[in-house]
């Protein structure tokens, strides 16, 4: 008796699905990184985290997006994150 192999299709969509979720898992990853950063002690660090938010334009961080607001010691980055609750605030209405 011989062994069935699978086919060239469903190694391609197992291949695939596998990918998915890896790609998932990592964009899971990234955000939840991003997310730490936006409170990282310097200052570089929490400006590209509020670059990666502005490009998200998620509403679900106005929250977040608030509390480092309130945390923020730096004007200039205060304000960056003015715009981005001003901007989050017109896409979601």
């Amino acid at each position: 008796m011989s062994a069935r192999r699978p086919s060239t299709t469903s190694l391609f969509v197992g291949a695939a699905a596998v990918g998915l979720v890896g790609g998932w898992l990592l964009a899971r990853q990234w955000d939840a990184t991003q997310r730490r950063e936006l409170f990282s002690p310097q200052a570089h660090r929490r400006n590209a985290a509020l670059g990666w938010l502005e490009g998200e334009l998620d509403p679900a961080s106005l929250p977040l997006i608030r509390d480092y607001l309130a945390w923020e010691p730096k004007p200039a980055l205060r304000d960056r994150g003015r715009r981005l609750v001003a901007a989050l605030e017109a896409s979601a209405a």
